[in-house]
């Protein structure tokens, strides 16, 4: 046919772009399934204080290990993105801080003290909320929630998202477990409720176990074999208060005024 030869040239050398575009699409995270979770729905209730805590532990062999977060971002009603400032509830490493989490550069992370001891190889319950970080919002209603992490030994596959209003008052009996990705994580919420999904599966733990008698890395906390009634809603801040109903802690509080005046400033 007239033309022909010069049409099947075209698609020749169309071709390779196709085969770009493709692999580009291939190159896209691939979402699981939602999964629906039950506990505080920060899209029907105005927050100001979010804290993500561990679950459970890495899957880094020695003991002596801590979990690295990369970054966090936070969406109100309408997508658009909340600015955050990042606090660390617990001890942390010096040069990985938390202002990381929030500085838009997903290569940079907030590391916890290797002291916490969050590896499979020496975990129990009682290290649940060992490591954590708070996030101050602009009072607002969050519908999206995205988590980054390394997708290396030092990620962490269950943890814990904690909601509060303009007192810092977090409630223990609404806190999401989160089971997610190593990599990327999207926490959605709406009036249906919240849901996770992630760009890899993660399987079922197999350090949810008690283990007993062993304790931070350093064996500050071990030696209670009998650890395992501690339930996962008593952990601890920084300053040795608990993660428990009632008014903020003491430094929580003082990161409050902190925080108001800096708006207010600003």
């Amino acid at each position: 046919l007239p033309g022909s030869a010069s049409r099947n040239a075209m698609a020749t050398r169309a071709m390779p772009c196709q085969w770009l575009m493709l692999a580009a699409m291939l190159s896209w995270p691939v979402m699981s399934a939602p999964v629906e979770v039950i506990g505080c729905n920060p899209y029907l209730h105005t927050t100001r204080f979010i804290q993500i805590s561990n679950g459970g532990a890495t899957s880094v062999e020695s003991c002596a290990a801590s979990w690295n977060l990369h970054e966090v971002e936070f969406y109100d009603r309408n997508g658009n993105k909340l600015t955050a400032f990042a606090h660390a509830m617990s001890l942390s490493s010096e040069t990985h801080v938390a202002s990381n989490v929030v500085d838009g550069d997903k290569s940079t992370y907030w590391a916890g003290n290797d002291e916490h001891g969050l590896s499979c190889s020496c975990w129990n319950s009682s290290k649940v909320d060992k490591q954590a970080i708070q996030f101050a919002l602009p009072e607002a209603y969050i519908s999206r929630i995205e988590v980054y992490q390394g997708n290396n030994a030092r990620s962490m596959g269950h943890f814990r998202i904690h909601c509060a209003g303009s007192g810092g008052n977090y409630r223990t009996d609404d806190v999401l477990e989160v089971h997610g990705s190593l990599d990327q994580t999207t926490i959605t919420c709406s009036d249906a409720g919240c849901f996770v999904t992630g760009s890899t599966t993660v399987g079922t733990s197999t350090c949810g176990t008690e283990s007993g008698g062993d304790g931070d890395a350093d064996g500050g906390d071990g030696g209670d074999g009998g650890n395992g009634g501690n339930t996962p809603d008593q952990g601890i801040h920084a300053d040795g208060t608990s993660l428990v109903d009632g008014a903020a802690p003491p430094a929580v509080q003082a990161w409050i005024v902190s925080f108001g005046l800096l708006l207010t400033l600003g």
